[in-house]
């Protein structure tokens, strides 16, 4: 078979599943230039060659995949967050366009911010939101990164080498509420895009997301753990002025803001993402 006829083929196979024909083409395209590690200007020379037997049966078992519900990031083993490309693994969280808020409001903050401070990352996942900060804020001199996942802490490892970050790091398995006590540190701001969807919403996920770890997913009957915590517990991690930013679900802020009604913390603002959704809450300890 050519290499534009198992295109075609994949294209019209993925069409059952995604139902648009530019998006079908587009990942089948990108299946294909994974298969066969090639560029886009390589692939389209190559398009009358005849596919090897390797080539193809490596490329059918990816559009199989696909078609079963696997995410496309897992099968090409990549992301892009804040245009740079990240390592992506079976297992752990994949990165979201929502979340490159995250980044944003760290940069809205950062004139209040001192030199060599240091950042904690509750939920790394692929290590996305803290190797971005440590690229993109040259006030930041170390992160810490803390996942319950060890899969997450080894992928994030990876993607810090790849960005040239890793001695800027430390990897920290377990339970951040209770690693971050054990290991008596207080931190100039804490990031983080925590669990927050209801258990009872899970059958009505995309097929996709079912295949992402759930303890990356949900959060309690509510959706709301993760923030209780950080309302309570919050401002013994955080250094003087220091602050608490992190992510949230569509129509989640008015619930999440009353946590923070108490004496320990201090509103800074909201933001917004791409699709002008509140995303992300700005906190610091009073």
């Amino acid at each position: 078979m050519k290499i534009i006829e198992a295109l075609n083929k994949a294209k019209t196979q993925l069409k059952k599943v995604i139902k648009n024909n530019y998006n079908a083409y587009k990942e089948a395209e990108e299946i294909l230039l994974h298969t066969l590690k090639t560029t886009r200007e390589t692939l389209y020379v190559m398009f009358k060659q005849e596919m090897s037997h390797n080539s193809q049966k490596r490329y059918d078992k990816y559009i199989k995949m696909r078609l079963s519900g696997e995410p496309l990031q897992y099968i090409l083993e990549s992301e892009y967050f804040y245009d740079r490309e990240f390592i992506v693994q079976k297992g752990v969280f994949i990165p979201r366009p929502d979340t490159e808020t995250i980044i944003d409001a760290v940069k809205t903050i950062e004139s209040n911010l001192n030199k060599n401070i240091t950042i904690a990352d509750c939920g790394c996942g692929t290590g996305v939101i803290a190797i971005t900060l440590l690229k993109e804020i040259n006030k930041i001199k170390k992160a810490y990164c803390f996942d319950i996942n060890k899969k997450a802490i080894e992928l994030t490892k990876l993607n810090t080498k790849k960005h040239n970050v890793y001695s800027r790091v430390e990897f920290v398995p377990g339970d951040f509420f209770k690693k971050t006590k054990e290991i008596n540190k207080k931190f100039d701001i804490i990031v983080s895009n925590p669990p927050y969807i209801r258990e009872d919403e899970f059958n009505t996920l995309q097929i996709e997301v079912k295949k992402e770890p759930k303890t990356s997913i949900l959060a309690g009957y509510e959706g709301l753990t993760f923030y209780k915590k950080f309302a309570r517990y919050g401002k013994s991690f955080l250094k003087k002025d220091g602050y608490l930013i992190f992510e949230l679900g569509d129509k989640m802020a008015d619930k999440v803001k009353k946590f923070f009604e108490n004496k320990n913390w201090s509103f800074v603002m909201i933001m917004r993402d791409f699709r002008k959704k509140i995303r992300v809450l700005i906190y610091q300890i009073k």
